[in-house]
């Protein structure tokens, strides 16, 4: 059995694979690991993360995508 921190630390490591998956592909990305599913999608003006845990969401983030140039 996974301690508290050792399951956090886990789904911080599907989120940025699943967040670097949507990038590549343009596509929603979807990782489960025991009860909880990480969704994450990336599109122009952003970057959203929902996590479910037992179907349930639980959380949604977003961030938006710094602009870069002059």
């Amino acid at each position: 059995m996974l301690s508290l921190v050792q399951e956090q630390s886990q789904l911080n490591a599907m989120v940025m694979d699943l967040v670097q998956e949507s990038q590549a592909s343009h596509c929603l990305a979807v990782g489960c690991f025991d009860r909880f599913r990480v969704t994450a999608v990336c599109r122009i003006n952003g970057v959203r993360v929902q996590l479910f845990e037992s179907g349930q969401l639980v959380d949604v983030v977003w961030s938006a995508v710094p602009k870069t140039g002059a």
